[in-house]
């Protein structure tokens, strides 16, 4: 059977959430942010040709709303026809928040600082819902940072930001748990939910992807395993979700647009994006 009451309530923001970010932070800045020390504009993290292109789509992104052009289509490099940046592997909502960042601090820094920033921001979502789930501080601690510090997150921090910005995900998750035990308002759900797969989306397609269809994995198990209350739950459940995943849809429809109306880039165009970096 599986229980969804009688566990903890915890503020997401509490002292012992903080603490956690603070101990990730700490263990990102010591690990990746030592050689960066007096050349955080002028070094970044990162390895081969996937940093440059990074930070040449929020130059582009900048570029793009300062001039109000169409921010999907570079047309700077293969003129005319240009190439579509919705079949990139860049993050065009990650180029857009450091767009204006970038114009205060540089670009490298900004990317620097995302790229810090990843491993604690996973790490404490992380702990936020390991400790909902188990209710103990210490466990969800050493859990949350071999999610933060897993494999697949620093493999990908050598440079695909569209890979290793995980911190929705957790959230997802245990947004999902509140409103099961009831928590949580079913409005207040979905419109919490709606932001957090709109923030995945524009993140990474990839990921906001596998998070779908392990997230149907699971309610399915969920539901196959549970007793009749749970399932009744379940049901409760599914209209909230699919009014969520239909704002997402929404919201993401000029991005889905690009994405299905032309067809997938040669991986040269990538490469003559990431020589325009360098040359610029």
């Amino acid at each position: 059977m599986i229980k969804v009451n009688n566990t903890p309530k915890y503020r997401i923001t509490d002292r012992e959430s903080v603490t956690a970010f603070a101990v990730y932070l700490g263990l990102s800045l010591f690990f990746f942010g030592r050689a960066l020390i007096g050349h955080f504009g002028d070094r970044y993290i990162g390895l081969g040709a996937d940093p440059p292109s990074s930070m040449l789509s929020i130059v582009w992104m900048r570029h793009a709303l300062e001039g109000r052009v169409n921010p999907f289509q570079v047309n700077v490099i293969w003129t005319p026809d240009g190439i579509d940046l919705a079949h990139t592997a860049d993050s065009l909502l990650v180029a857009a928040v450091l767009a204006p960042i970038s114009l205060a601090i540089g670009v490298v820094r900004a990317y620097n600082a995302l790229a810090l920033l990843a491993p604690a921001l996973s790490g404490w979502s992380a702990f936020v819902l390991y400790r909902r789930i188990c209710g103990n501080h210490q466990a969800a601690l050493v859990g949350a940072s071999m999610f933060s510090f897993s494999p697949f997150l620093l493999g990908h921090l050598v440079g695909q930001t569209n890979l290793y910005i995980l911190w929705f995900i957790p959230l997802a998750v245990y947004l999902v748990l509140l409103r099961l035990a009831n928590e949580i308002s079913t409005r207040r759900f979905g419109v919490y939910l709606a932001l957090a797969l709109i923030a995945q989306f524009g993140c990474s397609l990839e990921l906001f992807a596998t998070m779908t269809l392990f997230g149907g994995i699971a309610l399915a198990l969920a539901w196959g395993m549970g007793d009749a209350d749970l399932r009744a739950r379940l049901t409760a459940l599914m209209p909230p979700l699919a009014r969520s995943y239909a704002v997402t849809a929404l919201i993401a429809s000029p991005y889905l647009y690009y994405f299905f109306a032309f067809g997938p880039i040669e991986m040269a165009s990538m490469r003559d994006l990431t020589l325009a970096w360098h040359l610029r």
